[in-house]
């Protein structure tokens, strides 16, 4: 092989040429990282999802990327999770029950729930991982994501208020998809002893239409002191919305949770459910026929042919998890009941079921008596314990 290179000089250098000629590669992050780093430490990963679409995709990259990485190789889901802080429970509990989205993105949403969950922790985890293919993959959109965001938490929440109290600030199509409710815990509108990281969303259609005359009347608005969490099933849905309405409308300073309209935030970290029933002061369940075939299934005092197909909002679906988190409570608190309070659909008539005569729902008020209810929870003390 020698000799033939010695032969042929023309095919030698054009060897040579090959071996000098300056080829492009990847671009170095690592000039970039630092900075994405400083301004990554003021970006929770809670708001990284809730304020752009653009946080989703990052997310989601990065899921993508170590999803495909074989357990057990350098960079996989388990590495994530030890960088991230994860408790050796909470991993083994994700590799036995991870649904469908992945194991990663359930990484993610564990780490959410952490205090100081910042994208600069999630970056200084990827790059102590040697993932710079995935650092890459989402340069372009962290560049655009950090540098259109203030680099301080004041600065932030100062244009956050300057762009909900503007009259001219209109609801797009991009903004109803991606609003989930969790401003008023970013922006801290709300008493902080109650309502640490509740979403008090005020996104259904009926409220929304009025966004514009609600901010004429910013001014008047009385400070959200309470919140109450709505749990019903899919025939009490129009109810519910009827019902949440009705105790904005009052403006007595309680604001309303329903989970359907936080579906973004449910999807990406479901533990938040947990978190958000801790923190509320009331439950107010929509007793409907449908309520209690979906707290007592095959039961004779139930007709099980009254339901048949998948509750589509997420209420219907976490209907059950509540009720049992609220007997919980109630055999906790020595069979004391201080935060359920039920309204029942006028739709029951006179039928008799014998969860009804359960304690928990022996506060029961009609769908008339709304707007009493909502007075009596304004005017109660505040919670300062959370059962």
């Amino acid at each position: 092989m020698g000799d033939y290179l010695v032969l042929n000089p023309a095919l030698d250098q054009e060897l040579e040429d090959v071996r000098t000629r300056n080829i492009p590669g990847p671009p170095d992050i690592g000039q970039h990282l630092e900075n994405w780093i400083v301004k990554g430490s003021h970006y929770t990963i809670k708001k990284l999802t809730s304020h752009n679409q653009i946080g989703w995709e990052i997310l989601h990259i990065i899921a993508r990327f170590v999803d495909g990485t074989p357990v057990g190789a350098n960079g996989d889901w388990k590495h994530l999770a030890g960088l991230l802080g994860l408790d050796i429970h909470d991993i083994i509990r994700i590799e036995n029950f991870s649904n469908i989205k992945g194991a990663t993105l359930e990484v993610l949403s564990q780490f959410a729930l952490q205090r100081n969950a910042s994208v600069s922790e999630l970056l200084k985890a990827l790059h102590t991982m040697e993932r710079q293919d995935i650092l890459l993959a989402i340069s372009s959109k962290l560049e655009v994501l950090l540098n259109a965001s203030p680099t301080s938490n004041q600065q932030d929440l100062s244009r956050a208020e300057q762009l909900r109290t503007s009259p001219s600030n209109q609801l797009t199509d991009t903004d109803s998809e991606m609003d989930s409710g969790m401003e008023v815990s970013i922006t801290g509108e709300g008493d902080p002893e109650n309502l640490q990281s509740v979403p008090l969303g005020s996104s259904i259609p009926s409220v929304a239409n009025h966004k514009a005359s609600e901010n004429k009347q910013s001014c008047g608005k009385k400070k959200l002191t309470k919140t109450v969490l709505l749990t019903f099933t899919q025939d009490g849905y129009d109810l519910a919305k009827n019902v949440a309405f009705q105790i904005r409308s009052l403006n007595l300073g309680i604001g309303v949770l329903i989970l359907e309209e936080n579906r973004d935030e449910l999807e990406f970290c479901s533990e938040s459910i947990y978190r958000w029933y801790q923190e509320v002061d009331y439950v107010i369940p929509i007793i409907t026929e449908g309520y209690l075939w979906q707290i007592a299934p095959r039961t004779a005092g139930t007709n099980e042919d009254s339901i048949q197909t998948e509750p589509t909002c997420l209420d219907a679906r976490y209907a059950r998890l509540i009720y049992v988190m609220m007997l919980e409570e109630y055999q906790r608190n020595g069979c004391l009941n201080y935060r359920v309070r039920p309204i029942e659909s006028d739709l029951l008539g006179k039928q008799t079921h014998y969860l009804l005569r359960s304690p928990i729902f022996s506060f029961r008020k009609t769908v008339n008596q709304v707007g009493k209810l909502a007075s009596i929870l304004a005017q109660a003390k505040s919670r300062t314990l959370i059962r």
